[in-house]
Parts: C-alpha cells; structure tokens; sequence
C-alpha cells in the first residue's frame, strides 16, 4: 500500500500560524431520562450549523457505546445530560433549547489553534471487511502534559436522534511532543456487517489523559473508506482541495 504525501503551502502555513481546531463535543445520554433528548438535538444543531464540528453520543443504554462508563468517569460525568467539550468546558443539564448553550462555547473555542495536525484515511479491508484506520499526525506547536493518546473511535447514525453513536472506540499511547515532530499511528475496526457504511464515520484525537489534563488537541473525522488496493498519492493545495491519482 503505497502513499506519498505532496504538503504545500496549506501545512507550511500550518506549521507557520497554527492549526485549525476542531471542536469535539461529547454527549453522556441514558434513554430513560427526560432531558437527554435536548442535549441529542442540540449537539445535532451545533453540527449541521458550524464547521469543524465533531459530534459524539455515548449511549448508557440502548445501543450501549464501548467505555461509556471509562469515559465518563475521565470527565467526572455525575449528573445526565453531560457535554464535554474538548476535554476541559462541560454543559450539564437539559430540559429546554439546549444549542444557544452549546454555541456559546463553540464560539469560545473555535479560535483556537490547534498544535497537532491530523491527516486521516480509512482503508476497507479486503481480508474480513473492517475498517484500517490511519492517521499521519504532524506536531505544528508544542505540548507540555504527559500520558497523551491517540485515540480512535467509530460513530453510527442509528436514526435522526442518535446521529452520532460511538460504536467503536481504543486508543494508543502519542509519544510526539514538539513543534515538527512526526508519526503514523494505526488501528483496526471491526465492522457489524448489518451496518450501513454511508452512515459509519471514522474519527481519530489526540488527547491528554493525564491526571492534570483531558484536553483534546484536535481531531479528524472521515466517512470516505478507500480502496486499499489502488495505490494514491494525496496532494494538498493551498485552497484544501485533495485530489487522488492513480500511481
């Protein structure tokens, strides 16, 4: 599986001014309690209204999302609806139009800059029908905290209201830390094969799980699954255009 990367001007003003952020929001949901629809509909709001918008729904029930209970424990999640944005702002709470909220916050983060950038690709593979995620990571900035992840999630959209669901979910340890610094991380997914692949969304952090910490540096998302057979070389342009050529 051959991949060549042409990096112009796009990653070298990267690397100059900043990435752009991604903002992740994570939403702690249980089918049995009354607000947790608010909280659903307005993390489906803030998606379809902003770019650069992740949006994932840990089920407690229901479809029961895979460290439902680890996750939400990193972020000290007691009370549901719970929203972490991030990794470090939270909105707790429902029972009314919950997206003003979350578009406060949007507006408070989505500025920043970000010092990882993440280039994402999602292989079928052809032995038993999973998906081989690969993320080539470049460090365009610095970061100071220890015990820092990538980490690798699968999201389904089951219906209107659960648009979103995280199915699928590992990490990896991420040992880069300076400005310049390089490195391909990699995971396989198994994937139901009663899923709708249209419907299935890739999605690769890095993230501090210090004790200090649990910022999200940036995120990638992708629902395209390519042909790991036909090799490609991917070139970005100035304008994000990205264009795939036969080798």
């Amino acid at each position: 599986m051959k991949r060549i990367f042409i990096v112009t001007s796009l990653l070298f003003n990267a690397l100059l001014f900043g990435t752009q952020i991604s903002v992740i929001g994570e939403v702690f949901t249980q089918t049995w309690w009354g607000y947790c629809p608010d909280a659903r509909a307005g993390l489906s709001q803030l998606a379809d209204n902003h770019t650069n918008v992740i949006p994932l729904i840990w089920e407690g029930d229901g479809h029961n999302s895979p460290g439902y209970s680890q996750r939400g424990s990193m972020y000290g999640v007691g009370g549901i609806p719970h929203v972490e944005f991030n990794g470090h702002v939270d909105v707790v709470g429902g029972g009314t139009n919950m997206y003003p909220y979350y578009a406060d916050v949007y507006s408070d983060l989505i500025d920043d800059d970000s010092p990882v950038y993440i280039d994402l690709v999602a292989y079928l593979n052809q032995d038993d029908g999973g998906l081989d995620i690969v993320a080539d990571i470049v460090m365009t900035g610095d970061i100071t905290t220890s015990d820092n992840k990538v980490v690798f999630f699968l999201t389904y959209k089951f219906s209107s209201e659960y648009f979103c669901t995280v199915v699928g979910y590992e990490y990896v340890d991420f040992e880069l830390y300076g400005e310049g610094e390089t490195g391909l991380y990699t995971h396989h997914f198994d994937v139901d094969p009663t899923w709708n692949m249209a419907v299935l969304n890739a999605i690769v952090l890095v993230q501090s799980y210090s004790s200090s910490s649990k910022e999200i540096y940036n995120g990638a998302t992708t629902n395209l699954w390519q042909d790991p057979t036909m090799d490609m070389t991917l070139a970005y342009s100035g304008d994000w255009v990205t264009v795939g050529l036969p080798m």
